[in-house]
């Protein structure tokens, strides 16, 4: 059961990880290219 408890904790962790990754990364590329707003749009793409 030891490892299905840390599979539980690691996955929450790992997903909220990502997600603030994400975001920071969005936020950086919006505000580092204020004039190269297609940047961002290929980004995602």
């Amino acid at each position: 059961m030891t490892d299905g408890d840390d599979r539980i904790a690691d996955g929450p962790l790992t997903g909220a990880a990502t997600a603030a990754e994400l975001v920071d990364l969005g936020d950086v590329v919006i505000a580092g290219g204020v004039g190269g707003v297609s940047y961002p749009k290929l980004v995602p793409e």
